[in-house]
């Protein structure tokens, strides 16, 4: 029994797996992400880190100094792979005092409101969807 198939029977009843997809009588097909890796909770990142199309959440502890998380570049990120997401968080409750900041991987743009790339707010976060070489931030 996977992981995949252990949580889904724990949020669904009478979830079966067929063919890598999920069969709920409730839900009909549910499909499965195969990139989102659920195996092991994200440890906090502490010092500057490449995020990978394996990321979703990424927690980020600045309690030590300012972070700079880069997302990962387009030759990192398979086609077609539009859609893909990814979240950066305050989980060290520091970042007015050490800011995050997100920058666009190579080959990349990071579009979003006044402030995007930058988590200054203590306990805040920041999503980006990845779409066409462009990291849009969803507000």
């Amino acid at each position: 029994m996977s992981l995949n198939h252990t949580l889904a029977t724990s949020a669904f009843s009478n979830v079966t797996t067929l063919g890598g997809r999920l069969e709920s009588p409730k839900f009909g097909n549910l499909t499965v992400s195969s990139g989102l890796n659920l195996s092991t909770p994200a440890a906090a990142k502490t010092a500057a880190y490449t995020a990978t199309t394996n990321d979703y959440l990424i927690p980020v502890n600045t309690a030590g100094g300012a972070v700079v998380v880069t997302l990962p570049a387009a030759a990192a990120v398979p086609a077609p792979v539009n859609g893909f997401s990814l979240v950066v968080l305050d989980s060290g409750g520091s970042a007015s005092s050490n800011n995050i900041t997100i920058s666009a991987g190579a080959g990349t743009t990071l579009v979003g409101p006044a402030g995007a790339g930058t988590i200054s707010a203590n306990r805040s976060s920041q999503k980006f969807i990845y779409y066409n070489t462009v990291y849009y931030q969803l507000v």
